[in-house]
């Protein structure tokens, strides 16, 4: 066998998808890894691990989803804005905005349904907001306590196409309060507050009273009192749907995408946002429709060096055709650039690029201009790791500084990072999985129901089993469990659903239909003598399988259990299981990641109980508002499992940058910082109360510490601590390959030796996989175990056996709630000849 040092000497290509691993002849392959999860690419090559978030408060309603909004007048004066059911919280410098004693809020229209469809649109002090079910509002701030959301009151528009029927409009009066007649049907309820315009004025309606006469406020003095035919329509109304997307664009605000017109843009007046006269003047207002083929909604508006307009169906360009010109209604071009077609979720604007959620929520593309061929291009960004947005992404932000990272929230509750530098060709993504544990609504009913199985008891002729008080009802899924003397019929591997004939007595059935139907399986013996037996929901001893009715679990996923009263027998709380799915409604649960050791279920409760299954916190929003340092801030929401009940949390990420500082990093999740005198209590922590919480206590770990009572005693008193939930940061890299002349792929290999280079790093594991690891000691053997240890930067060499084989990885970890920085991985392999 030959001897070789290969070089990893950058993970700018970031995680790539499994389906990669045999690409050798892709140049990215050798700056990528297959997993990156919670570290952050670097755009100049090293991983470097997410910082932790700390806690800032629990939103209004933990029981529904709430979106972060943010709201920058300056880089000075930035806010994040909590938008929940029909209220707005606001939040400054690290901490929520509070009148009172309580949370300053004020109330919205929109309901949580509508949350994550808002688009808007922000200048100095005043947020425009555009939802389809509502008037567009504006949202102002005069004080950090003085926020105010309106209506926007529009001067003049927009209109529908002027009538073209023979019905007739007869105002009452030309100013005022009056009333407007139709000749015939032409008004509905939901006609209120809408324009109307004709004989060179126009009023808004305030009330209905029929489909042909309604009441309405001059807003600009009518002609006169004669019947005309020619009038027009507002085009926002209840009736016509209000516009769903808003930017603003060379000195105008542009709004579009309302339900009666999906495909059309209404531009106000130049450098006067909310008024919409139309007229062909350069700097009057405009509406333009794309003409297509089909009806596709617009999605979202982005201003670049053109209004990129995004539609279900494809992405658009607007100017005015020349470069230097601006646009007016008689220079207006729009044109298609390409069909990809867009989601929901707003797009954001980097650089001179427009990145975009495709319409099925899995690629990201990048929309940009290409001087090459004079039109845009919009490359699939996700292309190397398609596997980055399995779930669908719900929600986008982007964090120029430090790193320009784009961070995207997936919809089972995992983050992607995207770190972005298109100059560099550094496109790499990356996952990030939050501390805690959240619901996943899953659930396992398990009980112990034993009866002494005889001729008596097991009657072959009907079918039925008795089983005294047995609690069971007709659907209920069920396992058979006898060690010896069986009943004939029966099979300790199947699931079987209940038919109830009585309280004392139960058939099973082969399926939840035949269950309803009464068909039962034909019992065709009997124990001879009196032979304990079981029934177990929920826990199949024999082959070690939970029911879990529709889980929706992937093989590989993590998931926690929570008993509520007694453990099943073999599973423990705060220990992660890795599942292997049987089908649909089972699973199996192995403690190791590889899914080779699967964990032994002995029994269940001997009563009847629901347990829950838990996952991983989830991120449910994200938002992004300029630092006042080096840095952007990043806001989250969170949704976690606190003390039986499910929480939801607005936390921010701690910076990245410690400045070496052994007391300043922070990485761990939901947490909080203790300053001050000597202690060994900690208190202030009922945000997670009941929840196992790791602790730096002056650069150094202590034990791990359960919240009781908002509070927690450590081993050592400390001055200096941050406190919160662990979170590990996992590399592995992509098979070891020499490059283009050779290739050990499919070679049996053997890394007996490797170096990994750190920078400000403290604790280490290294092996083959996640569940072969080696700790690497980063103490000197005679440094003071009173003090903490002190950043590393170099290569540590660390003896590697893996054993021989064709995979060739290396798997890299870091455990505690320490920094850690890799620069580069250089591994020693033998491989075998040819």
């Amino acid at each position: 066998m030959g001897k070789q040092l290969l070089s990893i000497p950058s993970f700018t290509a970031g995680e790539m998808s499994d389906s990669m691993q045999g690409r050798t002849d892709f140049a990215k392959y050798f700056s990528a890894a297959s997993r990156i999860e919670n570290f952050v690419v670097l755009p100049h090559g090293p991983i470097t691990r997410r910082p932790g978030t700390y806690f800032v408060a629990e939103v209004k309603t933990s029981s529904a989803k709430t979106r972060l909004i943010p709201f920058s007048f300056s880089t000075e004066q930035t806010y994040v804005l909590e938008f929940g059911n029909q209220y707005i919280r606001f939040y400054k410098d690290d901490g929520q905005i509070t009148s009172g004693g309580s949370a300053y809020e004020i109330s919205s229209p929109y309901t949580t349904a509508q949350l994550f469809d808002l688009k808007f649109a922000q200048s100095a002090d005043v947020m425009y907001i555009c939802n389809e079910n509502h008037p567009v509002k504006k949202l102002s701030r005069t004080g950090h306590t003085s926020w105010t959301l309106a209506d926007v009151d529009f001067t003049d528009g927009p209109y529908l196409d002027s009538n073209t029927s023979s019905t007739t409009m007869t105002p009452s009066g030309t100013t005022g309060s009056i009333t407007i007649t139709a000749s015939s049907s032409t008004f509905v309820s939901t006609d209120v507050d809408r324009f109307i315009n004709f004989s060179n004025g126009y009023a808004k309606i305030t009330a209905f009273t029929s489909a042909t006469v309604v009441n309405a406020t001059v807003e600009n003095d009518f002609d006169n009192t004669t019947a005309v035919t020619d009038w027009k329509l507002g085009a926002f109304s209840t009736t016509t749907g209000h516009p769903r997307c808003v930017s603003f664009f060379e000195q105008r605000l542009v709004f579009a995408g309302t339900s009666n017109q999906p495909q059309t843009m209404f531009f106000s007046k130049s450098g006067d946002y909310e008024n919409m006269t139309s007229g062909t003047n350069d700097d009057d207002a405009m509406i333009y429709t794309i003409a297509s083929n089909q009806v596709n909604a617009i999605q979202a508006l982005k201003a670049t060096r053109t209004l990129i307009v995004m539609t279900t169906g494809g992405e658009y360009a607007v100017s005015s055709g020349a470069a230097q010109d601006a646009i007016t209604p008689t220079n207006i071009n729009i044109r298609k650039q390409s069909n990809y077609g867009s989601s929901g979720v707003d797009a954001l604007s980097i650089g001179n690029a427009t990145i975009f959620l495709q319409r099925a929520r899995r690629k990201i593309r990048e929309l940009a201009y290409n001087f090459d061929t004079d039109g845009y291009t919009a490359p699939d960004l996700t292309i190397l790791a398609d596997h980055i947005s399995e779930s669908g992404l719900t929600d986008m932000s982007y964090q120029q500084e430090p790193y320009s990272v784009v961070w995207a929230v997936r919809a089972d509750g995992q983050m992607a990072g995207l770190t972005y530098n298109r100059l560099e060709n550094v496109v790499a993504w990356h996952r990030h999985i939050f501390g805690g544990k959240s619901d996943t609504g899953k659930t396992v009913k398990q009980q112990k129901i034993s009866f002494t199985a005889n001729s008596t008891n097991v009657n072959t002729t009907s079918n039925q089993i008795t089983i005294t008080g047995h609690g069971l009802a007709t659907g209920d899924q069920v396992y058979y469990y006898a060690a010896s003397n069986k009943i004939g019929g029966l099979s300790n591997s199947k699931v079987y659903y209940v038919i109830n004939v009585d309280a004392n007595n139960i058939k099973l059935a082969i399926s939840s239909s035949n269950a309803s139907a009464n068909t039962a399986i034909s019992l065709t013996s009997a124990p001879g003598s009196d032979t304990t037996q079981f029934i177990y929901q929920g826990v199949n001893i024999n082959n070690n399988i939970l029911f879990v009715s529709a889980h929706g679990f992937k093989s590989g996923n993590h998931i926690f259990y929570k008993n509520s009263g007694t453990a099943i027998s073999g599973l423990s709380e705060n220990t992660k299981y890795f599942v292997e799915k049987i089908d649909d409604n089972q699973i199996q649960l192995y403690s190791d990641e590889a899914r080779e050791t699967v964990v032994n279920l002995t029994s269940a409760h001997s009563s009847e109980q629901t347990d829950k299954i838990l996952t991983h916190a989830k991120v449910e929003s994200v938002a992004c508002i300029d630092g006042d340092g080096e840095e952007d801030q990043v806001w989250v929401i969170v949704q976690r499992y606190i003390n039986g009940a499910t929480k939801r949390y607005v936390e921010y990420f701690t910076p990245f940058e410690f400045n070496e500082d052994l007391t300043a990093f922070h990485f761990l999740d939901s947490g909080l910082t203790y300053t001050g005198g000597e202690t060994s209590t900690l208190s202030g922590l009922t945000h997670l109360e009941g929840e196992v919480v790791d602790i730096i206590g002056e650069g150094s770990v202590q034990n791990s510490k359960t919240v009781s009572s908002g509070s927690i005693n450590l081993d050592t008193a400390i001055e200096e601590a941050q406190v919160g939930l662990l979170y590990s940061s996992d590399l592995q890299t992509m098979r070891l390959d020499e490059g283009y002349t050779e290739t050990t792929q499919t070679k049996t290999v053997r890394v007996f030796d490797l170096s990994v280079r750190f920078q400000n790093t403290v604790g280490a594991s290294v092996g083959p996989s996640s569940d072969n690891l080696t700790n690497i000691d980063f103490r000197d053997s005679g440094a003071s175990m009173d003090l903490p240890v002190p950043l590393f930067t170099g290569d540590k060499q660390i003896e590697f056996d893996a054993g021989h084989g064709v995979e060739g990885l290396i798997y890299v970890k870091q455990p505690q709630a320490l920094p850690m920085t890799i620069l580069g991985i250089y591994p020693r392999l033998e491989t075998e000849s040819v």
